[in-house]
């Protein structure tokens, strides 16, 4: 019996040495359940007792049935080989757990500590930005805020499309917050944060970045190298630029292309062609970038125009302060051609110059410049004589007559030549300067300029005066504007039928009533036939009177009568008695 006792407890050191004294942590849920395990041999019949911060929760006495007390009856469970369940756990029950095993034949003692955690179960967090437009400027810095509330939270991660971005050189992830230090075009993405804690987890919702770049380099590369030919040549640009959902615009000369052809965008604007180009397409062409952050212009490109088949050579004077300006241009023309400008015989030597300034001292009176130009084995000239404003008309007074209340246009266009400014007056009789009023406008050109009156009046009648001025000099042209009253037409209905038939009744009556009355008239005049001399013989004959009716003709006395004119005038001539 002895040695039976002895080997026992043997067994029981063992078991107690193997164990030893132990501590662990155990998570539970809030309102769940957590065990405690313990393996202690249920033949020892030790005392178990279990202990929370000090205050005895469940107890078991050798050969007794477990059992818990005061408020942990109903939720809690022991075992006899030591284990021990909790229910309904409330944050209350978070702490440490002591279980103590006493065998009283051996004397010997076991304690194991666990601690328990209460978690809850982890909802999903809210992912900000500190920046609420999602908008955000490529080298700005920038924080993400992943919101869990009061959960019990023990990691946060950060995921960019699905991937863990706190390993990036420039992010650092820290608790609850992301930090981009700074922000760049990379960072563009989709973005999530992941909570854990030791019983759940849960994902936030996808927030989106996007990060913009300000628009810069700016560069405009063209196809064309060396002259090119207008109407023949089809040209195109490229413009390029370091930037986000960008947008192009072009200019020429610093105004917007036209919508229509030549001018063709493609690439999404980035690429412009020209098919073909045109002598008008001598300008700066420029390509602007422009994001909603900012805009940025390239430098400009111009093409080397050759000489233009269908172009023709000007040549002009100009007087600029004080000075007179001699050139000869065409479009297309300069620099690529070779140039010579000839002003009353004397060459620029070839200096390939298109101006020459002169002094306005010069006399100008009959001068002539003359211009060349070639190009490739293409050439052309003008020529231009120096001389006064010249009227077609040759300077003769322009009469006009205009009804009162209409409209008055006087127009003097000069025979081509050398550019003038234009200047009216009223002669009231001294020279007054017409103005555009609401009544009065005045329309000029280099060689032609007309007046407008759109209402013309009596006050309005008289000579104006158009003076026509050049860098020879000038000359006056005279109009004369006469007024005249409005003439009332008679207002005819026209006649009916029965009208009309009524008057030539009346018309044929009456020219056989003067038939009649004519009969009867020769009829008295003529002489009786006696067949012997009137005793006065002697005596003059007496006066008679014929009348003639014009379309009618006496004939081997017989009347012949002609009413094609449909009138009747009488002529009392003094008969001669024959």
């Amino acid at each position: 019996m002895a040695c039976a006792w002895f080997l026992l407890s043997c067994v029981l050191l063992l078991c107690i040495a193997g164990a030893g004294f132990a501590y662990q942590v155990e998570n539970g849920i809030l309102e769940g359940s957590v065990t405690f395990y313990e393996s202690l041999p249920i033949h020892g019949n030790p005392l178990l007792r279990w202990t929370f911060k000090n205050a005895l929760i469940a107890r078991l006495f050798p050969g007794g049935t477990p059992m818990c007390v005061d408020q942990y009856v109903g939720r809690c469970t022991l075992y006899e080989n030591g284990t021990l369940r909790l229910n309904s756990l409330t944050f209350a029950d978070d702490g440490n757990y002591t279980m103590t095993a006493q065998y009283l034949i051996t004397s010997l003692t076991k304690e194991s500590t666990y601690g328990l955690r209460i978690h809850t179960v982890l909802g999903s967090p809210a992912l900000h930005c500190n920046d609420t437009s999602n908008s955000l400027i490529s080298g700005t810095y920038l924080s993400i805020y992943c919101d869990a509330g009061s959960l019990n939270v023990i990691t946060y991660t950060f995921y960019r499309d699905g991937k863990n971005i706190c390993s990036k050189p420039h992010v650092t992830c820290q608790d609850s917050y992301l930090y981009f230090q700074p922000i760049t075009e990379s960072d563009s993405g989709n973005y999530t944060c992941t909570i854990q804690n030791p019983v759940s987890s849960n994902t936030s919702n996808t927030l989106q970045l996007n990060v913009s770049v300000p628009v810069s380099d700016v560069k405009l590369a063209s196809n064309a190298t060396g002259l090119v030919w207008p109407e023949l040549d089809v040209v195109s640009l490229t413009c390029s630029a370091r930037d986000t959902d960008v947008t192009y615009s072009w200019s020429l000369q610093g105004a917007p292309l036209p919508q229509n052809p030549p001018y063709y965008l493609s690439a999404n604007n980035t690429v412009l062609t020209i098919r073909p180009i045109t002598a008008n397409d001598n300008g700066t062409f420029t390509c602007t970038a422009s994001n909603w952050i900012n805009n940025e212009t390239s430098d400009g490109v111009i093409f080397n125009l050759a000489w233009n088949p269908e172009a023709s050579m000007s040549c002009n004077a100009v007087n600029i302060s004080g000075n007179v300006e001699l050139g000869c241009s065409w479009p297309g023309g300069h620099p690529a051609a070779n140039l010579s400008l000839i002003f009353n015989g004397v060459s620029d030597n070839g200096q390939n110059s298109v101006t020459r300034v002169m002094s306005t001292s010069h006399h100008f009176q009959g001068s002539n410049l003359t211009c060349f130009g070639d190009q490739l084995g293409r050439t052309s000239q003008c020529s231009l004589i120096f001389e006064l404003p010249q009227s077609p008309r040759h300077n003769i007074s322009n009469i006009f007559s205009v009804i009162d209340g209409q409209a008055a246009v006087m127009t003097l266009d000069l025979v081509p030549g050398l550019h003038s400014v234009f200047t009216w007056y009223r002669v009231n009789p001294e020279l007054t300067p017409i103005q555009n009023t609401r009544n009065f406008a005045v329309n000029s050109s280099s060689l032609m300029s007309s007046l407008l009156i759109t209402a013309v009046t009596e006050e309005d009648a008289g000579k104006y005066e158009c003076k026509a001025e050049n860098i020879v000099g000038s000359q006056s042209f005279l109009f004369t504007l006469n007024v005249t009253d409005p003439t009332p037409c008679p207002i005819s209905h026209g006649l009916g039928g029965g009208e009309v038939a009524g008057i030539v009744i009346a018309v044929v009556a009456g020219i056989t009533i003067i038939e009649v009355i004519v009969f009867f008239i020769l009829k008295t005049t003529k002489k009786p036939h006696l067949g012997t001399k009137n005793e006065n013989s002697n005596a003059p004959p007496p006066h008679t009177y014929s009348t003639i009716i014009p379309g009618t003709e006496i004939n081997s006395g017989k009347q012949q009568t002609y009413y094609e004119n449909r009138a009747i005038y009488n002529n009392l001539e003094p008969s001669t008695g024959k």
